[in-house]
């Protein structure tokens, strides 16, 4: 059997998968942007986000980890359950985030979650990792850059995000403390794919996390004017 042969032709499915799932990606948060901004819209996009949050994790999942990265995997289950039960204690206890509370928009709740957030987390810290492994060869400078890119993420996302009650904070506006937390969480999650050198095979994680960028700085802008 010709091995370098067969694995060209995977290389060469992979590339095509990827191409086909950004596409996708790209549409889902086009119409999802759209349909924000449109009144008659906007029950069915509340009803929407959950599945469309859990198809775009599904999707992006099944690109890194298809080459039987089982490391990968692990890590990915692994995160999305610590940052739930970080979830789960800081809406009980304000604790690292601050006073908050989730709204009903993102899918039933379990311990007061939802279960989706902790996918979200694992997707944003393997879309940053990637993006920092083309900034720079240092482990430790990947680690940091990938916090303050988590970080970064939250604080876009946080004005539509409240105003379409993802969540709401005891505050007016969210506290330091939860940047901070983002910084902290995401670095830590990091340091396992940095020094356990895990492969992240695609760069889906990074466009998702782009897309979703994108998505909610134009909900950001449409707010600011008066539009949401």
């Amino acid at each position: 059997m010709d091995f370098d042969a067969w694995r060209r032709s995977l290389e060469g499915k992979n590339d095509l998968l990827d191409r086909e799932f950004t596409r996708g990606l790209i549409i889902i948060y086009v119409v999802g942007a759209a349909g924000r901004l449109a009144p008659a819209a906007r029950a069915a996009m509340d009803a929407l986000t959950p599945w469309t949050l859990l198809l775009g994790a599904a999707m992006t999942l099944l690109a890194v980890v298809r080459p039987r990265n089982y490391r990968l995997l692990v890590w990915a289950l692994t995160t999305a359950t610590v940052a739930f039960l970080l979830e789960a204690i800081g809406v009980r206890t304000g604790f690292p985030f601050g006073a908050y509370a989730y709204g009903t928009v993102l899918g039933f709740h379990i311990l007061d979650v939802p279960p989706v957030i902790g996918l979200n987390w694992t997707l944003v810290v393997l879309g940053a990792a990637y993006a920092a492994r083309t900034a720079t060869d240092s482990k430790i400078g990947r680690v940091l850059l990938v916090g303050a890119l988590a970080a970064t993420f939250d604080f876009v996302m946080e004005p539509a995000a409240v105003a379409l009650d993802f969540w709401t904070w005891a505050a007016v506006v969210p506290p330091a403390q939860n940047y901070v937390a983002w910084f902290a969480i995401a670095a830590v999650a990091a340091v396992p794919l940095e020094y356990g050198e895990i492969e992240i095979p695609s760069p889906l994680p990074m466009r998702l996390a782009l897309l979703q960028v994108g998505y909610f700085a134009i909900l950001d802008a449409a707010l600011y004017f008066g539009a949401l």
